[in-house]
């Protein structure tokens, strides 16, 4: 199979099970075990980010490196070194010692941090958002909604359909009108998005969480 796909290298039987290897993979007798594979709608994903990073390389563009991680605010460490000799407040202000902070309650509200690099560095101040241009249906809207944001966007349906049959139909159509609004002011300024299918960034040596190509 992978001889036949030519958009995979030609590589040898041996070389291929060692990389397998190297994966994790083993080669044992069938169970009744699942396997994991991805849907194909990831599959369509991966092999189309592969086509247009390969073809954005041969055109020599600059390619950006973006990710992001989160931190919450009530974030602490469980254990520290504490001095067992000040057993209260009042001892550790005749000492001129202070209790410190005391260990937030909850998580508190979740930071999102973020950067952006390239062969040459990181890029400052970078602002990073996946708000879309327009709110697009799901659960939450109400039927009505859904049927005039069908209309407005001259996408046929029935008159008798359930709520749940409105969004089937939404569904089917809303990737094409789905549009972040850092894609529309990248795209402005002559810079193209390339996302990463989800949870691949460490896929076929494609480097870490590359999105960005100008």
């Amino acid at each position: 199979m992978v001889k036949e796909d030519e958009n995979l290298p030609d590589i040898k039987r041996k070389t291929l099970c060692k990389i397998l290897y190297k994966l994790n993979f083993t080669w044992e007798k069938q169970s009744r075990k699942s396997v994991l594979i991805d849907n194909e709608e990831i599959i369509c994903w991966k092999r189309q980010y592969l086509r247009d990073i390969r073809k954005y390389r041969q055109e020599g563009r600059q390619i950006y490196y973006l990710d992001e991680t989160w931190l919450n605010e009530g974030h602490s460490v469980k254990k520290i070194w504490q001095d067992e000799s000040i057993q209260t407040s009042r001892q550790a202000f005749i000492e001129g010692l202070s209790t410190g902070l005391k260990t937030p309650i909850g998580k508190g509200r979740r930071l999102i941090i973020t950067h952006i690099g390239y062969n040459q560095g990181f890029v400052d101040n970078a602002n990073y958002h996946l708000r879309l241009t327009e709110n697009l249906p799901s659960t939450s809207w109400r039927k009505a909604d859904i049927r005039n944001w069908l209309i407005v966007k001259d996408i046929p349906f029935e008159d008798d359909m359930l709520k749940k049959e409105l969004l089937k139909v939404a569904s089917d159509h809303k990737l094409q009108f789905k549009k972040f609004v850092i894609d529309e002011i990248a795209k402005i300024r002559g810079i193209t998005m390339l996302r990463l299918p989800p949870y691949h960034c460490d896929r076929v040596n494609m480097g870490p969480n590359e999105r960005l190509c100008s």
